[in-house]
């Protein structure tokens, strides 16, 4: 009987440890970089937003010599909710704060064949933390 006890006491403790799903934001405050570091590994760039509630992970994979793309991986990591809000990964390019809660996303093109308007076309997007939602980008965006 005190041996059943003492088993089931070690059998509660391990399986409650094993339940706690993660530690909030205040138990630890760079959870973004220990989620950027697993995902991405080494060389990964953070860009706060001007208000600091957001977070911008940014990773440039070294360019291999054969290859005159950079690839970049990267996600917006939300500080107040402790999470990831947006991550996406492009060929080669850029990404930046527009302002406090927009990011801008600007593609390098490969090959293209030729295009009637050139200047009505730039490649890339803006993603809007707010909103979640995606804009391709337009003239008036780089104006």
């Amino acid at each position: 009987m005190k041996w059943t006890l003492i088993t089931s006491g070690i059998l509660l403790l391990l399986v409650s440890a094993s339940c706690r799903t993660g530690k909030s934001a205040s138990d630890n405050p760079e959870q973004y970089r220990q989620l950027a570091e697993e995902k991405y590994g080494g060389g990964v760039e953070y860009l706060f937003n001007s208000t600091r509630t957001a977070v911008l992970c940014v990773h440039r994979a070294k360019q291999p010599a054969q290859s005159l793309q950079q690839p970049v991986a990267f996600m917006v990591f939300d500080l107040s909710s402790s999470a990831p809000l947006f991550e996406d990964a492009i060929p080669d390019g850029s990404v930046a704060w527009k302002d406090d809660a927009t990011i801008v996303v600007r593609t390098v093109p490969g090959i293209e064949k030729a295009d009637p308007k050139p200047e009505e076309r730039i490649p890339g997007y803006t993603y809007d933390i707010r909103t979640r939602k995606i804009k391709q980008l337009g003239v008036q965006d780089v104006r």
